[in-house]
C-alpha cells in the first residue's frame, strides 16, 4: 500500500515531534539525576533521616524499629522506608541516603513521564503534557530529595492516568500506595472513586450492574494491598496507622507549633509566587493568574484535571479540621497541585495563541504573530524564574547544615564515648538514630510514642523521667521543650555534664549531660 505524500509528510512530522519531545523528557530527566548527585553530598533536613534510620535497620535485617526493640512505626511514609530499606539491601555499595535521595529524584523524574506517556488519557497533546512536565522540574524541591513529597507526586499522577486509562485494579493498587506513602493517599482514593461512579453513570457502555464492574475492579486493587499491609502492620505494631498523625496531632494542640491554616495564612500564601509579583501592584501576580488560567481551562475543556484541584482542597481542609502541626514540608503537595495548573495554563495560552486544535465549547484562539511571541515568551520567562531558583537550590543551597553538622558531632561523640546500648534524649531524632546504634528516646512522641498522650498537655518532662535515658542532650534554644527536665532539682542531683560541642546553629552550644549512679 502506498501512502499519499501529504499523508507520509505528516507521519513523519509527527513522528519528529515525538522525538523531539522525547529528548527534552531526557534532557529534564538528567537534570534531575544531577541534582540527586548534588543533594547527597549536603545535609538532609532531620525528619527525613527519621524515615532512613528505620530503613537502616530494615536493610540490616534488624526489622522496623528505630535502632532497638521494640518496632514501632514512627515513619509517616511507611511505602518510602520499606522500599528504601529493601534497596539498600539489594545495593549494598550506596548508602542508604544515596538510595533514598536517587529513588526520589527518579520519581521527580516519572512525573513529566507518566504526563507524556498518558497524554490522551488526560486529555492534552503530547506537547502539552510535556510542557506541563516541565514545569515540575523546574520547581523542584531538590532540597527535600530524600522525602516522599515526589513519591507521592508520581504515584497521585499514575493513579488518576491508570483511572482515565480504563486500568481500574491498577488505579486500586497505586492509591493503596499512595496510602501506604501518606495517609492523605485516602483522600485520593475517594476522589478516585467518585470519578469512577461518575464515569460508569455517564459513559459506560455496559448496562444494568455490570457499570459497576469498573468500580469494584478499584475497591479491589485498593483493599489487597491495604489488607497485606494491615496484616503485617498489626502483628508487627499492634496498629495500622502511623504513630506520626497522633503525635503531630498532639504537637498541633500543645499550641507551641502552627496549624495548617495558621501556617497558609501567614506564611505560605503570601509567599507562593512572589517571585512574580510586581512590586508597583502586587494583586497582579504571573504565578496566580497562570494557577486561575489552568483552572479555568480545567473547568471549560480539561475537565479530567478538575480531581487534582479538588484533592489540594480537600487535603488543605483535612490537615486544618485535624489541627495537625504543620511543617513547611506540609505546603509541597499543594504546591505540586498549582505547579501543574500553571503548566496548564501556559499550556492553554500556547494552545490559544498557535489556533492548535480547540475542543468543542473552548474559545477563539487569539489571531496573529505577536500572540505568538507573547505565548513563548512567557513560557520562558516562567521556566526561567522557577528553574534559576531551583538551580540556586542545588547549586547554593547549604542543605540543613549547621544542624545537621551539629547533630551529627553529636553521634559521633556518642560513637566513641558511649557503648550502643545507651539511651539518648532529644527533640530531633533523625541524625541521631541514623548515625548512631543507640536507643533514641523522642521526647516530642515521633518514635516514641508512650511519650504522644503527655504533649498535648506540653508535658515534655514525663517522657525523659519515665525512661530515664543514659544521657540527655541540652541547649538553650530548645527551652521551650526542655527547660522543665532542665531545671528540675532531680535533674542536678542525677545527670552531669561531660561535654559541649557545637549546636544546631550559630552561637548555640550542645551539652551532653550523662547519668550518673550513687557511686559516682
Amino acid at each position: 500500500m502506498i501512502l499519499p505524500r501529504g499523508m507520509v509528510k505528516q507521519v513523519l512530522d509527527r513522528r519528529n515531534v515525538q522525538i523531539i519531545l522525547i529528548v527534552i523528557l531526557v534532557a529534564a530527566s538528567l537534570f534531575g539525576l544531577w541534582a540527586a548527585e548534588k543533594q547527597r553530598h549536603k545535609y538532609l533536613n532531620d525528619d527525613t533521616l527519621i524515615s532512613l534510620t528505620y530503613a537502616k535497620n530494615l536493610a540490616a535485617g534488624q526489622g522496623f524499629v528505630f535502632n532497638h526493640p521494640p518496632a514501632t512505626l514512627g515513619t509517616t511514609t511507611p511505602l518510602l522506608t520499606l522500599t528504601v530499606g529493601g534497596l539498600a539491601a539489594l545495593l549494598p555499595a550506596l548508602s542508604v541516603i544515596d538510595v533514598a535521595v536517587f529513588f526520589t529524584a527518579l520519581c521527580w523524574i516519572a512525573v513529566p513521564w507518566i504526563l507524556f506517556l498518558f497524554h490522551r488519557a488526560w486529555g492534552v497533546q503530547a506537547w502539552q503534557a510535556v510542557l506541563i512536565g516541565l514545569m515540575v522540574i523546574a520547581g523542584g524541591w531538590a532540597n527535600l530529595l530524600g522525602m516522599e513529597g515526589y513519591l507521592f507526586a508520581a504515584l497521585l499522577m499514575l493513579s488518576f492516568s491508570w483511572l482515565y486509562s480504563g486500568r481500574h485494579l491498577a488505579a486500586g493498587v497505586t492509591a493503596a500506595l499512595l496510602f501506604l506513602t501518606r495517609g492523605e493517599g485516602a483522600l485520593v482514593f475517594m476522589l478516585l472513586l467518585a470519578v469512577a461512579l461518575w464515569l460508569a453513570w455517564r459513559h459506560s457502555n455496559l448496562s444494568g450492574w455490570r457499570r459497576l464492574y469498573p468500580v469494584l475492579y478499584l475497591l479491589l486493587g485498593f483493599a489487597v494491598p491495604l489488607l497485606l499491609w494491615g496484616l503485617y502492620a498489626y502483628a508487627t505494631f499492634g496498629r495500622v496507622l502511623p504513630d506520626t498523625l497522633a503525635a503531630k496531632m498532639a504537637q498541633g494542640q500543645a499550641g507551641l507549633w502552627r496549624t495548617l491554616y495558621d501556617e497558609l495564612r501567614q506564611t505560605w500564601l503570601p509567599a507562593w509566587g512572589a517571585p512574580f509579583r510586581l512590586a508597583q501592584a502586587p494583586l497582579l501576580n504571573l504565578w496566580w493568574i497562570l494557577v486561575l488560567t489552568g483552572l479555568a481551562a480545567a473547568l471549560v475543556v480539561y475537565r479530567r484535571w478538575l480531581p487534582l484541584a479538588a484533592w489540594a482542597v480537600l487535603y488543605t481542609a483535612g490537615y486544618s479540621l485535624l489541627h495537625v502541626a504543620a511543617y513547611w514540608w506540609y505546603q509541597l503537595p499543594i504546591i505540586f497541585v498549582m505547579q501543574l495548573f500553571v503548566g496548564l495554563g501556559l499550556a492553554t495560552v500556547v494552545a490559544w495563541a498557535f489556533r492548535s486544535k480547540w475542543q468543542p465549547g473552548g474559545l477563539r484562539p487569539l489571531p496573529g504573530l505577536a500572540a505568538r511571541v507573547v505565548a513563548v515568551g512567557l513560557v520562558v520567562l516562567v521556566l526561567y524564574v522557577q528553574g534559576a531558583r531551583t538551580w540556586h537550590t542545588i547549586t547554593q543551597g547549604p542543605g540543613d547544615f549547621q544542624r545537621g553538622k551539629a547533630l551529627v558531632a553529636v553521634s559521633r561523640w556518642l560513637g566513641e564515648h558511649a557503648p550502643p546500648t545507651a539511651s539518648l534524649a532529644y527533640i530531633e531524632v533523625g541524625y541521631l538514630g541514623y548515625y548512631t546504634p543507640n536507643r533514641i528516646v523522642d521526647l516530642v512522641g515521633l518514635v516514641t510514642p508512650e511519650i504522644t498522650p503527655h504533649i498535648a498537655a506540653r508535658d515534655f518532662a514525663w517522657g525523659f523521667w519515665h525512661f530515664q535515658p543514659d544521657y540527655f542532650l541540652y541547649v538553650p534554644t530548645a527551652d521551650w521543650a526542655l527547660q522543665s527536665i532542665h531545671e528540675d532539682p532531680r535533674f542536678a542531683m542525677q545527670y552531669r555534664a561531660v561535654a559541649q560541642l557545637p549546636g544546631p546553629r550559630a552561637g548555640t552550644e550542645f551539652t551532653i549531660y550523662q547519668r550518673v549512679t550513687p557511686d559516682d
